[in-house]
């Protein structure tokens, strides 16, 4: 999976190799919230 990457400035990727692999924090998202009645 790819994405894109925003920054203020180009500068801020300085410190970083071309190799880095930037991940985002993992998010429960609503539709991914499994709802079950109170009948199951």
């Amino acid at each position: 999976r790819y994405a894109d990457i925003y920054t203020s400035r180009v500068s801020n990727f300085l410190h970083y190799t071309p190799f880095m692999y930037f991940r985002s924090q993992e998010q429960t998202l609503a539709h991914d919230v499994h709802s079950y009645s109170r009948d199951q």
